[in-house]
């Protein structure tokens, strides 16, 4: 019985590690790599309350995106999620990605490259808009 144990600790431990890591990559307090990459946007995902949401704003409500305002290049954008699921904020060309935006939360981004930037939710692809940076 001893042998039967010992046969099995190496993989519980393995299956507990692997459980341990899944649980590190996601939702966190800053957002996904591609947004940390790109010089064209740099971004923050605030997991506190959303009562601070002075500068432009884009809202999150009924699974679906508010109306993509115009914004001058380098002003912050608040993305606020509304709904009790999370969203994400991302560029159809991959320039941004506010990974997951938790419920009730919001995260912002500074958009730095004039042009139209087509967006969408990687969760909800159905979830779509487009917005402006101005130069």
């Amino acid at each position: 019985m001893a042998r039967s144990v010992h046969r099995r600790l190496p993989t519980a431990l393995a299956s507990l590690a692997l459980l341990v890591l899944a649980g590190c990559g996601g939702g966190g307090s800053t957002a996904g790599s591609s947004a940390g990459d790109s010089a064209d946007a740099s971004s923050t995902a605030d997991t506190a309350s959303t009562a601070d949401t002075a500068g432009t704003t884009l809202e999150i409500e009924g699974f679906a995106f508010g109306e993509a305002p115009e914004v001058p290049a380098g002003t912050t954008l608040h993305v606020v999620n509304r709904d009790g699921v999370a969203h994400t904020f991302t560029a159809e060309d991959g320039a941004f990605d506010l990974g997951p935006i938790e419920g009730g939360t919001e995260a912002t981004i500074t958009l730095d490259t004039p042009g139209e930037h087509p967006f969408f939710c990687r969760i909800h692809p159905s979830m779509r808009g487009t917005i402006v940076v101005t130069g």
